[in-house]
């Protein structure tokens, strides 16, 4: 009996759908088997079926699990799988295969140490008696991806990409012998092996060009006296009868349980398919006493022929196998079945460009020996996924931007109006209402009254908003400043040390407090806070840029081109608006702060940025077209001569004409600068060798397609410099588009509003992994699982249809066609095989259906059936990744895994 498996978690697989939830979402599947948090459903195979319907099986009860979890689940993902049965994962607890890496990242191969069944030794006894070693090879191809998976008509997901040639193959199956075997031998052909956890027998028609394999073949000596005999094929019982003999041919006979029988005349070292199954003749005699036959019987398709360099060939008409090249002896080597060949070597590829990518949950099945499955078990953070947290950037009416996030240290999404379009001047703002709305980025920067500051950083970090400055002239002592946090609705006010002076806590740290009111003008009270990771004394240096840690732990920043005064000038203000010197700058690289240093050159007008006295690092501020171009982490700043359109964060003072303005400019991944406020978010280290903190860059323009209004232009993202995977439209809705990085954030453009762009950013929690196993094809695999929270278990919901009377008051997914599944065939009024199965559904070969019946009870059946077994493995797929209405009377044919076109015709009841 085949063993069901999961083939992802629940949570894992509740996501791993997420891309097709849009799709389904406007019809009736997974309703009415998986509806409101509630399952009411069973899934009905044939207990004849081949492997491949019970392979559908599992992708639909997968699928339905996926509904099922993405319905009811709650809390935090983890990364932990559970397997049963012989397999080996290509990932470490210590080293992982993340976004952009090659299957063989972390392991190259797997020898019976890891897969003891499936690459057993074993002994061949035949010409020699040989031992023999197994193992299987891992190509650098195949790569996890984001993209429009498995086909150009898919919207992206997270993908194993993979080849399709031999030069960009999967994997290599080897198998070594210790002596050199002579498979045309006499004593060779008929002999057993144990290939790869596939029986196969030594062809008699093996020569000295071609090797031929019988796949799980029974070898039987009939006679006249003794004509017949009984087989097992995929727990399917055959009689096998000779019929006649010659010298040179035989007659067979072969009868299913069914009744059903056919015969033909196979001529010696030859096969044919009879009955559906593969029989060979070895041996034919006729004398006058009696007639004889040696006669194999494998599963149909079960011949392989197998020639050096080239595809596999399988069952009587020699079927070339896409994807497939063989070797014998190492590449370029022409030892031939007829020599003493020592080494086979089958190269694996995807049969074609429909079945080049695995996607969460799926599994890649060899082609040639059947018995062996790369399995993509689960992400550990799916993209739908209660370990991710969504940042949201769009604009506010025509005139504003907003972004939505929740901070480390607040308990909910908070939205934040933080860039006012003016026409004067673009600035960071947070209501663009008064002057007194700016959000100040830099240490010492001027705060004006109901305007807002970013103090501290990462996990310090906060969005603070100056809620009263008053100062009484007549006694410093009843001055009052005090600050209300964003996020949390937490109040600090300063303590008061001296007149325009004092100390304010932020996050348990302390911080200089400057302020004034001149009491005769409504609007012109200020305050500058000193920060507490700047520092003070001869050479000042000041925090810029400081960010604020939100839920998940990315670390998000505002951004503006900042002017800066380097050093005191004829007003007698310096960058920080007193009589200051600017010594270093201290910007945030993800993890701290990366200090860059300012020196004075010797005048007012040369200062090195930097670098000391390297002439790539003078800044002149007497030339406007000077600039020193520096790297903080993975971003790029120039700090250039002063921007006269642009007023020093001083307030309304300027340089008088000493030269010691300069701007502070970000660049962009290609290298421009960026004139407009933006949004600088940092993610975690990168947990592969890079060790790097990557950053999204959020671009800021007039609008989408015109400048009537102001939206995101782009997200870029440093991984790469926004080559890969960006922008990708979705075919489910073509008004999105899709970009992810190497930790697996997810950035979706909606550009629906030609005016205005918003984006969505999707930040995982820990950077995201693809757990990927190879094992033996029987292997239950689960991926990862959810702890701290719950989901509804779908639970055991296959059952054969012999045992279809224990379900009756559920509703039913019927799988295969009425050659096979009982069941289907009371659906199609008794209908059977071929003709028959044609007659009554109309589909014929390659094609398959998808067709939902009344059930008494109220209930239904909805039928997923092909002509042949791998039309039933489309139908499968169609199902769980298609819009399809399950009502009843419904009816589909289709073609492939994604095309099919719903029928007028209504279903029998």
């Amino acid at each position: 009996m085949f063993n069901f498996k999961k083939v992802a978690s629940v949570l894992s697989s509740a996501v791993m759908v997420s891309s097709t939830v849009a799709l389904a979402a406007a019809a009736n599947y997974p309703a009415p088997f998986v509806d409101g948090g509630a399952a009411d459903v069973a899934v009905v195979y044939g207990s004849t079926a081949q492997a491949t319907d019970l392979v559908a099986v599992t992708d639909i009860t997968s699928n339905l699990q996926a509904k099922l979890a993405a319905q009811t689940a709650t809390g935090t993902s983890t990364t932990s799988s559970v397997v049963s049965g012989d397999a080996y994962e290509l990932f470490t607890g210590s080293s992982k295969i993340y976004l952009n890496d090659s299957l063989n990242k972390v392991r190259n191969s797997a020898t019976d140490s890891n897969l003891p069944v499936v690459l057993a030794d074993g002994s061949f006894e035949g010409d020699v008696t040989a031992t023999y070693e197994q193992k299987i090879t891992f190509n650098k191809h195949p790569r996890v991806q984001f993209g429009q998976h498995p086909t150009s008509s898919d919207d992206p997901v997270m993908a194993l990409v993979l080849g399709t040639t031999s030069s960009n193959h999967i994997y290599n199956l080897t198998v070594t012998f210790n002596k050199g075997v002579n498979f045309t031998h006499s004593d060779s052909e008929g002999e057993e092996l144990v290939l790869f956890g596939q029986k196969v027998v030594v062809g008699s028609a093996t020569d000295n060009t071609n090797l031929i394999l019988l796949k799980s073949a029974e070898e039987l000596s009939l006679t006249s006296d003794d004509p017949t005999a009984e087989v097992t094929v995929e727990e399917k019982t055959y009689t096998v009868e000779l019929v006649s003999s010659s010298d040179t041919a035989a007659t067979v006979k072969i009868t299913d349980s069914d009744g059903n029988s056919d015969s033909k005349e196979i001529s010696q070292d030859a096969s044919k398919t009879v009955q559906g199954l593969e029989v060979g003749i070895t041996n034919a005699d006729e004398t006058n006493l009696k007639l004889s036959a040696t006669v194999s019987v494998g599963a149909s398709g079960g011949r392989l022929k197998l020639g050096n360099n080239a595809a596999v060939k399988t069952g009587s008409d020699e079927d070339t196998m896409d994807g497939t090249n063989v070797w014998f002896g190492d590449k370029g080597e022409q030892v031939l079945p007829g020599g003493n060949l020592t080494k086979i070597v089958f190269q694996i590829a995807a049969e074609d460009t429909d079945t080049d990518a695995m996607v969460d949950g799926d599994v890649f099945i060899d082609p040639v020996f059947g018995s062996i499955k790369l399995d993509f078990a689960g992400l550990s953070i799916p993209e739908v996924s209660s370990a991710r947290e969504d940042i949201i950037i769009k604009n506010s009416g025509s005139d504003k931007m907003t972004v939505t996030f929740q901070a480390y240290e607040g308990t909910e999404a908070k939205t934040i109006n933080w860039y006012y379009n003016k026409t004067t001047e673009a600035k960071l703002a947070e209501t663009g209402n008064t002057g007194n709305d700016t959000i100040a980025v830099m240490d010492m920067e001027r705060i004006l009254k109901d305007s807002y500051v970013v103090v501290g950083n990462e996990d310090e970090g906060g969005l603070w908003k100056l809620k009263v400055v008053q100062n009484d002239t007549s006694s410093y002592t009843s001055s009052d400043i005090e600050f209300e946090n964003v996020f949390t609705g937490n109040k600090q006010t300063a303590t008061i040390e001296k007149d325009g002076q004092g100390t304010i806590d932020f996050a348990g740290k302390t911080y200089t407090v400057y302020y004034s009111d001149s009491r005769t003008t409504s609007g012109d009270e200020w305050v500058r806070l000193a920060y507490a990771d700047g520092s003070r004394g001869t050479a000042d240096n000041a925090v810029i840029y400081p960010t604020i840690e939100t839920s998940k732990g990315a670390k998000l920043g505002f951004y503006k081109p900042l002017n800066i005064s380097l050093g005191p000038h004829a007003q007698g203000l310096g960058w920080n608006g007193l009589n200051g010197t600017l010594a270093a700058m201290k910007f945030p690289d993800g993890d701290g702060y990366t200090t860059i240093s300012v020196a004075n050159g010797g005048n007012e007008s040369d200062w090195h940025i930097g670098g000391a006295t390297k002439a790539t690092n003078l800044l002149n501020l007497s030339n406007a077209s000077a600039g020193v171009v520096f790297t903080v982490g993975q971003l790029t700043y120039n700090l250039t001569a002063a921007d006269a359109a642009r007023t020093l964060n001083l307030g309304t003072e300027r340089p008088d004409g000493t030269m010691n303005g300069s701007t502070l400019y970000l660049h962009d991944v290609s290298g421009a600068k960026i004139e407009e406020p933006a949004i600088v978010i940092f993610e975690e280290q990168d947990d592969s060798s890079a060790k790097t903190y990557e950053a999204l860059i959020v671009k800021i323009e007039g609008g989408g397609t015109t400048a009537a209004s102001i939206g995101v232009s782009d997200v870029e993202t440093t991984w790469g410099k926004d080559a890969e995977f960006d922008e990708q439209q979705m075919e489910s809705d073509t008004d999105l588009y899709k970009s992810a990085d190497f930790w697996g954030t997810i950035i979706t453009t909606d550009q629906s509003d030609t005016d205005s762009y918003t984006a969505t950013i999707s930040y995982p929690d820990e950077q995201v992994e693809a757990q990927i196993y190879v094992a033996e094809e029987s292997a239950a695999i689960t991926g990862s699982t959810v702890t701290g929270g719950s989901v509804t278990e779908l639970g055991s919901v296959a059952v054969s249809d012999s045992e279809v009377g224990s379900v009756s008051g559920k509703n039913l997914v019927v799988v295969g066609g009425s050659c096979v599944n009982t069941v289907a065939s009371d659906l199609l009024d008794g209908a059977s095989c071929g003709s028959s199965w044609e007659t009554a559904t109309g589909v014929g070969s390659g094609s398959f259906l998808i067709e939902t019946f009344t059930r008494t009870g109220d209930k239904v059946a909805t039928l997923v059936a092909g002509y042949n077994a791998g039309d039933t493995t489309n139908a499968a797929k169609y199902l769980t990744t298609q819009a399809v209405d399950t009502t009843v009377g419904k009816k589909y044919v289709g073609t492939s895994a994604t095309s099919a076109t719903l029928q007028t015709e209504t279903a029998a009841e």
